[in-house]
């Protein structure tokens, strides 16, 4: 008996069909993975849009200033700190 441990293959022909076929396959998956990537992208946007109508609003505001004041208190040395009270947040407040 003969025993074959390898071959060698110097072109394979295929038809125009085939051809295409394959290409247009790898064009849809190109084109869908464009559409997901869009897509994605439209769904953050929205979310961080959504974020800044959050962190933009006067109460977001105070609490950045809060922050602030507050870490600048815990340096050293010996600070006197005036904090600015919006009134009409004061009395809202309230309710």
């Amino acid at each position: 008996g003969v025993k074959v441990e390898s071959t060698l293959i110097k072109s394979i022909a295929s038809s125009k069909d085939l051809q295409k076929a394959l290409s247009s396959a790898a064009h849809a998956k190109r084109l869908a993975e464009s559409r997901l990537i869009g897509a994605q992208a439209g769904v953050d946007t929205t979310k961080l849009m959504r974020a800044v109508d959050i962190l933009n609003t006067s109460i977001a505001m105070q609490i950045r200033y809060l922050e602030t004041m507050t870490a600048m208190a815990k340096g050293p040395g010996a600070k006197v700190i005036l904090y600015q009270l919006n009134m009409e947040t004061a009395n809202n407040s309230r309710l």
